[in-house]
């Protein structure tokens, strides 16, 4: 087997050098480039913390949306707002006919109570 040139070597020095460092130089750059964007990009991957703001009247409002709802409701579950729980949260059946597990299903954060 024929040993490589000098000028051989070299070029293939190079790529793989050049191959790397921009590597490592892409990385450096994208994770600072997140770092820059951190607070951006926490705020669009948490929703709760912009999609409700309690107030005075948040209360009165989901228990109105409640009534509207499940009207005929055997039992509500109303969670609002909090420092650790940044969205409202509401459960009540919707019917008599929809099971528990199938409004799970539908609707994560609805836990519907079969009336009684």
């Amino acid at each position: 087997m024929k040993a490589l040139g000098f000028r051989q070597a070299n070029a293939w020095l190079h790529t793989w050098v050049g191959l790397l460092l921009g590597w490592l130089l892409y990385a450096v750059f994208l994770t600072g480039t997140l770092s820059f964007f951190q607070e951006e990009i926490t705020f669009w991957m948490k929703p709760e913390l912009h999609a409700s703001v309690p107030d005075n009247q948040t209360a009165q409002r989901l228990a109105q949306a409640m009534q509207s709802l499940a009207p005929n409701a055997a039992q509500w579950t109303l969670t609002l707002p909090g420092e650790r729980n940044a969205g409202r949260r509401h459960s009540g059946s919707t019917s008599a006919s929809r099971s528990s597990k199938g409004a799970a299903k539908a609707w994560p954060w609805m836990r519907a109570r079969p009336n009684r």
